[in-house]
């Protein structure tokens, strides 16, 4: 009887020391693959050219309206294109 009770805590024990090295590995696993996955990623989401590229197609909308509105006899719209520039400027260079 005592031989069972020993064998079944070693098991046990046995069982929860392999399922610790297994969240182990896989732990370690995990973080060796976010470097190759996860970060890249997150580079491109985050990234300032992406903003860039949005300020600059804000401001080309800004002056494409600007010269529409002039050919079609609409006063001109110097004054609001600048502010829309200066407006996309100051976003750029943050």
């Amino acid at each position: 009887m005592a031989a069972a009770c020993i064998w079944v805590i070693q098991s046990a024990a046995l069982g929860l020391f392999l399922s610790f090295l297994l969240w182990l590995l896989a732990l370690i696993v995990a973080l060796a693959l976010s470097q190759h996955v996860v970060h890249p990623v997150a580079a491109v989401v985050l990234s300032d050219r992406k903003l860039d590229q949005g300020i600059d197609a804000l401001a080309s909308l800004a002056r494409s309206a600007g010269d529409l509105a002039q050919g079609l006899g609409a006063p001109p719209w110097d004054q609001v294109r600048q502010t829309v520039s200066r407006f996309a400027a100051g976003f750029a260079h943050k």
